[in-house]
């Protein structure tokens, strides 16, 4: 504890750079349990996720500590801006996923519930494109987050924008989902119970 004291971050940089592992380990005492706390209140306390984030970030410092030696003056608020940055991509990640569920499961269902009008099957398959295909990034992001329990100010806060833009995705990701499963839910809802948990919301 008191070696980790007698270093700056910028001198513990230094000597990762030139490969001390003793400094890495000390830098990420100083850190690690700090970064892993704040991953795990951008994931909604998930586990899996935070601990990927926290591993990727300290991996990142390894690789590029002569980088932040000389550009990074404040390295704590550094490493939270990996933080919410990290999150962010896990948050998109999350949504593609999402979609390739959705995508896949609409499809499965159309076919066994609709297996004998071709013309239904194609036009409810029209419908998952469009929808998919319209849901821009960032208002699926806020609306994944909204839905995971995430408040307005914590969504602004990880994508660094405003609240009222926040405000302003939010209703629109959720006039698009809505208006995709007022489309197809006389069809095909019945045999995918599971989607209102993906993202449908009354």
């Amino acid at each position: 504890m008191i070696a980790q004291l007698l270093y700056t971050d910028k001198e513990l940089l230094e000597k990762i750079a030139g490969g001390n592992e003793n400094a890495f380990s000390m830098l990420s005492h100083r850190y690690m349990a700090r970064i892993y706390k704040y991953a795990m209140n951008y994931t909604k306390g998930q586990v899996q996720p935070a601990e990927e984030i926290t591993q990727d970030i300290f991996l990142d410092i390894w690789i590029h500590a002569k980088m932040y030696s000389t550009t990074v003056n404040k390295f704590e608020a550094f490493l939270y801006v990996m933080v919410k940055r990290s999150c962010f991509n896990y948050l998109r990640k999350s949504l593609n996923e999402n979609k390739a569920r959705l995508e896949w499961a609409t499809r499965n269902a159309v076919t066994e519930v609709l297996n004998d009008d071709p013309v239904a099957v194609n036009d409810v398959q029209k419908q998952l494109n469009s929808f998919i295909a319209k849901l821009p990034a960032r208002q699926g992001i806020v609306y994944l987050m909204h839905h995971q329990g995430f408040k307005l100010d914590e969504i602004a806060e990880v994508m660094n924008i405003s609240k009222l833009t926040v405000k302003t995705h939010l209703t629109k990701a959720g006039k698009m989902v809505r208006a995709f499963f007022a489309n197809v839910k006389p069809f095909i809802l019945p045999g995918l119970p599971f989607l209102s948990d993906i993202f449908y919301q009354n």
